[in-house]
Order: structure tokens, then C-alpha cells, then sequence
């Protein structure tokens, strides 16, 4: 049995993925006719017209990074996901000053040992060897990068050589142990602790902050910058102050016992390189996870959240309850007024969606016009003898009248009453017991919602 409700009236980086590119240009192949998989994931540092010319090509999945600690991110985040196709960091000549090139080599294979670092060069040639540095001409096609990695692949000298061998993570310390101090003070501690930690969502600067403690004493301490207020703090006689700076800008200060000044000196450097891949981890974080048109989280965030907060619910034994709905007709109003109105529809769907829903919903944006919210309170208040999934049908019932009612301003004079949702609400455990199972749920409810006339609500049998 379902019930419907039916109101009256009428109704992704700086890091940039370049999937707009991709489409058969030149005789270059599109994903669709490769099978819709990327073979070749590229993190492009500098040079930013030729990130373009190469995310034209299906095959490719081009992201740009603004330097290499952005890079370096991008591959950590690499590192966090179940990939299939290969990644390389393609560096333009002038992306990493030289004098870096290989701390920042060493930096990648700790944060991702799997990803090959690629350097273009005009002369092709380097004026050292770097271990793990491939080199390419100065204008890299998507058939050279390809061979280039199916030909180390494939290579079983490579497989058996040192050169160019990633340092795996679980094999750190003993690794790393003949790197110089300042390799070691760029890419982390010897057992790569730092580095694990960014992979994990940690705070860095309180991981580096601790490591410090142990060996410096507990006085350790950093006091950041305020906006652009550079007065140093004051400190004890007994203590030193160690400015930490990255590229001329000053963060902080890091504050610790006066016989330890020397070892400050260093950890103030590994210290600024924390801080700074932390800040642009989370800005890589919300652009994965977050829809840049409506603000809403994407479809990625929308099933990693699920899958944790299920297991939440199965462990608390409560339930949860999803709320999948798309936008009647959308596709005509797309068409008729223009890709702007489109947008904009989207953008006061979640606006409006948000002033509804508690704190601890999520509103998520999981297709075109398809959207899921996850209600999930385990601690928030319930009422004497309330039903959950009743009163979160009361949310989206008000939410659909909200839409109804609503005026859209780019849809000039037929704003009013014309926009309306239909949608299905799935409540686990009774309609579902894993993400599959609940969206497969409400997936037919919101199906029997169209069918009904759409501008409905139904709510499954669970509830």
C-alpha cells in the first residue's frame, strides 16, 4: 500500500574536470566509443591550453592544478578512490622550480605510489636523471601520454628496476631513509605519517603539531596569522619564535623551547607545507563532493554518505529515510526558456529545499534534474509518540506546495504555478536495507508518482 500526496494547483579545481571537451574532435575518439571510461586520467600543472587540447579527447580525464602542492592534493585524493584507469601528473617545463623537482616526485609517489609523474620538455631532456621523472616533448598528444604509460606498464625491466619505482607507503620508513633532510622536510616524516594523515581528512598542522610535542616538548605551539595582522606574539625568555611562511606569505608562528631554535627552523618549513595542502585538500574535497551549480552535494558525496550512515543506522537501530524526486517537465522548461532559467529552477529547487529540512538532512543533487535528500537525525528531538517517517513526509509535502507556489522570475508570466515535483520516499529498514535497495525503492515510487499525474508524493509501505 502507498499513500500520495497531491496539493492542489498546478504545480563536479581551479581544479577543473574537463569533461565539456570531450567529444570526437579531429578524428580524436569520444568516451562513449571506448566504452564511457576514461583510459588516462591527467593532473595538468601550468600551461593551461594545453589541458584544454588534451581533455577534448575522450579518452583522457584531464583535471588542472594551479602548482604542484595543488597536484600533489589531486593525487591524494586520486589515492582515496577506487580507479581503474591510470593517473599521471603532467608538469609543464616551468610548473615546479627545478630545484624541487624531485622532493615534489617523492611528495606524489608518498601521497599516491601508483601515480607517474611526466614532465614536458623542449630538448626532451633533463639536466639530471630524476628517479620516477618521465620526460615527453614540449607538445604531449593523448596517443604519446598513452604510450608512454602502456610502455612502462608493459615493461618488465621497468617492473624489476629501481628506476623510476614509486616508494610504496607501507615500505616508507626503510624507503625513505637515504632521502636528504630536505626531501624529508617536503614530503613528511619518514614513515609518511603526515602524508597518511591528509589521506585520512585529517588536520595536518595538529598532526605535525603532535609529531613535535613528542620529540620538542609540550610547549610547542602555532599561533596563526589574523587576516593581515603581522605583529609577532609575545613569548617567554626561555622560548623561540620561528615565523612560517610559504612562498613570501606569512601563516604564522611556531613557538617552542629556545634550545630546540635549529629543529623550529625546520619544522616551521614542513609545518607551512601542511597548512597549505590541508587548505587545498578541502577545497579539493568540496570540489569533488559538491554540485557548483546548486551548492547541493553531488552524486559522489550523496552514496559514500549513504553507505556510512546506514551502517550508523543499522548499528544505533534507527531508521533513515530517503527522499528521491525530480522536477516535472524540466526538460521542457529547459527548452523552452533557455539553459539560464533551467539553472536557475535547480538553484531555488535546493534553496528552497535547505529552508526545510533540519540540520542534519542532507539535500543532494544526484542527477539533471534529479535530486535525493538523506533525512538522518539520530540525536535530534523526537516528540512524545511521533512516527519519523511521518512527520519527514510532512517536510517534503510542504516542500512540494513551496515549489508550487513559487514564482521563477526567468520564467516570465508562466512563473506561477506552473513548476511541480513528483517523488518517492523509501524508509530503511522496512523498504530497504542497503543503498541499492532503497534507491531501487524509491525509484518506483517516484515512477508511480508520474504515473498518477505527476505533481505527487508516495510513500512506501515502510512508513
Amino acid at each position: 500500500m502507498t499513500t500520495t500526496s497531491k496539493p492542489g494547483g498546478g504545480t563536479a579545481r581551479r581544479s577543473v574536470c574537463m569533461a565539456e571537451f570531450n567529444g570526437s574532435h579531429h578524428g580524436r575518439p569520444t568516451a562513449s566509443e571506448i566504452g564511457g571510461d576514461p583510459m588516462l586520467r591527467i593532473i595538468a600543472v601550468g600551461d593551461s591550453d594545453r589541458a584544454r587540447a588534451l581533455g577534448r579527447d575522450g579518452r583522457l580525464e584531464v583535471v588542472r592544478a594551479r602548482d604542484g602542492f595543488e597536484a600533489i592534493g589531486e593525487a591524494g585524493l586520486t589515492g582515496t578512490e577506487d580507479r581503474v584507469c591510470p593517473t599521471v601528473v603532467l608538469l609543464a617545463p616551468d610548473a615546479v622550480d627545478a630545484r624541487d623537482l624531485e622532493q615534489f616526485v617523492q611528495a606524489v609517489h608518498l601521497v599516491d605510489p601508483t601515480t607517474r609523474v611526466v614532465i614536458s620538455n623542449a630538448n626532451d631532456v633533463l639536466p639530471s636523471r630524476i628517479e620516477g621523472l618521465d620526460t615527453i616533448g614540449s607538445d604531449p598528444t593523448p596517443d604519446a601520454l598513452l604510450q608512454l604509460v602502456n610502455a612502462v606498464e608493459s615493461d618488465p625491466q621497468e617492473d624489476s628496476a629501481d628506476d623510476g619505482a614509486a616508494i610504496p607507503l607501507d615500505h616508507a620508513p626503510s624507503d625513505l631513509e637515504a632521502l636528504d633532510d630536505e626531501t624529508l622536510r617536503i614530503a613528511g616524516r619518514t614513515d609518511g605519517t603526515l602524508l597518511r594523515a591528509l589521506l585520512a581528512g585529517r588536520d595536518l598542522a595538529e598532526v605535525c603539531l603532535h609529531q613535535m610535542r613528542s620529540t620538542l616538548g609540550e610547549s610547542v605551539r602555532f599561533i596563526a596569522r589574523e587576516d593581515d595582522k603581522a605583529h609577532a606574539p609575545s613569548i617567554a625568555m626561555d622560548e623561540s619564535l620561528q615565523p612560517v611562511t610559504h612562498r613570501d606569505t606569512l601563516l604564522g608562528w611556531l613557538i617552542g623551547p629556545s634550545e630546540a631554535q635549529d629543529d623550529l627552523e625546520l619544522e616551521a618549513d614542513r609545518l607551512a607545507l601542511a597548512l597549505v595542502v590541508d587548505r587545498q585538500q578541502r577545497q579539493l574535497r568540496d570540489s569533488a563532493f559538491v554540485d557548483h551549480l546548486t551548492g547541493a552535494w553531488n552524486r559522489r558525496y550523496f552514496e559514500r554518505s549513504m553507505e556510512s550512515l546506514l551502517l550508523d543506522a543499522r548499528e544505533r537501530r534507527i531508521d533513515l529515510t530517503l527522499l528521491l524526486f525530480d522536477i516535472d517537465d524540466f526538460k521542457i522548461y529547459n527548452d523552452r526558456y533557455g539553459h539560464a532559467a533551467g539553472d536557475e529552477i535547480l538553484v531555488e529547487t535546493v534553496r528552497l529545499l535547505r529552508a526545510m529540512v533540519r540540520p542534519g538532512d542532507r539535500v543532494c543533487r544526484v542527477g539533471g534534474d534529479e535530486f535525493a535528500v538523506i533525512f538522518y537525525e539520530p540525536s535530534g528531538p523526537r516528540a512524545p509518540g511521533s512516527q519519523p517517517p511521518r512527520s519527514i513526509f510532512e517536510i517534503a509535502t510542504r516542500f512540494q506546495r513551496a515549489i508550487c507556489e513559487h514564482r521563477f522570475p526567468k520564467l516570465g508570466e508562466d512563473a506561477h504555478a506552473n513548476l511541480s515535483i513528483s517523488g518517492g520516499l523509501a524508509t530503511f529498514p522496512w523498504d530497504g536495507h542497503d543503498l541499492h535497495t532503497l534507491m531501487e525503492h524509491a525509484d518506483r515510487l517516484l515512477i508511480q508518482s508520474k504515473r498518477e499525474g505527476k505533481n505527487a508524493l508516495c510513500l512506501g509501505p515502510g512508513a
